[in-house]
């Protein structure tokens, strides 16, 4: 199955599924193309992927940002591979920007949760990116009905504006609404890490604490090293999440003596995910 749409680029959505499964449409607002593909089933199946291309003139782009590729910023050839996203990893977001900080494009797609591959894989003979999407990727629940949005943003504004807009957009939608903040979270916290590394005895971060208290931190968190007498740094450990005797002997008190002080306390796990 191919569907092919026009707006401010011409897309190729493909799909190895059944006529009709599938459909899609496009429509542009000014200067931001949404892409809507949906997918139907008469019963509950693991959606086939589905794949989306279009391509972009290699003009003005100095670098390509996404929420993981952390300081690295360069192009990326086309054998370069996907990025990747799901509700543990990243974000389906990406943006081309200029040597001047402009956008000049931003990739955002609806479903964080499930996976979703995309890039900008630039092709040198021709110096066109190659952008590619594609959903439904991986594990993936069975269903009747999946529908996710495609956010092609061709603005001439700066890049972070761009992709703040799309944080916006993403909070605005029923499922990914954020959650009010606590006062614990607005306010100064204390990280055992800094100070103590694994060397987290209850006695010495209690007397530390004694002295945040007074200057308005509600809370702690107790950092690696309360689970283990080791100082190794490995975690060999790491799911044993039992209190060391040697550092902490009696959790409970301990706990309470923290509480006494009016912070709440909060465990550092090393969780095998």
């Amino acid at each position: 199955m191919e569907i092919k749409l026009k707006g401010l680029n011409e897309y190729t959505v493909t799909c190895e599924c059944e006529p009709g499964q599938v459909d899609a449409a496009v429509e542009t607002d000014g200067g931001i193309d949404f892409l809507k593909i949906a997918f139907k089933s008469d019963v509950s199946v693991k959606p086939p992927i589905i794949k989306v291309h279009w391509e972009k003139p290699h003009i003005d782009v100095q670098g390509v940002w996404t929420p993981t590729r952390h300081l690295e910023r360069t192009l990326v050839p086309v054998w370069g591979g996907y990025w990747s996203s799901n509700s543990a990893q990243g974000a389906p977001l990406a943006t081309m920007f200029s040597s001047g900080g402009k956008n000049r494009q931003t990739f955002a797609c609806s479903d964080a949760v499930n996976p979703v591959g995309f890039r900008y894989g630039l092709q040198e003979e021709n110096s066109v990116y190659l952008c590619d999407v594609k959903l439904c990727d991986g594990n993936i629940a069975p269903l009747t009905e999946y529908e996710a949005t495609l956010r092609i943003d061709e603005r001439d504004i700066r890049y972070e504006d761009a992709i703040r807009d799309v944080a916006d957009w993403w909070a605005v939608m029923p499922e990914y609404k954020p959650m009010p903040a606590c006062p614990e979270c607005v306010s100064p916290l204390y990280s055992t890490w800094y100070s103590f590394h694994q060397m987290a005895f209850g006695d010495e971060i209690e007397e530390v604490l004694r002295s945040c208290a007074p200057l308005g931190f509600l809370s702690v968190i107790v950092d690696d090293g309360w689970q283990m007498a080791d100082y190794s740094r490995t975690y060999n450990w790491c799911g044993d999440w039992e209190v060391a005797p040697e550092k902490i002997p009696d959790m409970k008190k301990h706990v309470a003596n923290v509480h006494a002080l009016g912070m709440k306390y909060f465990l550092w796990y090393s969780v095998p995910f």
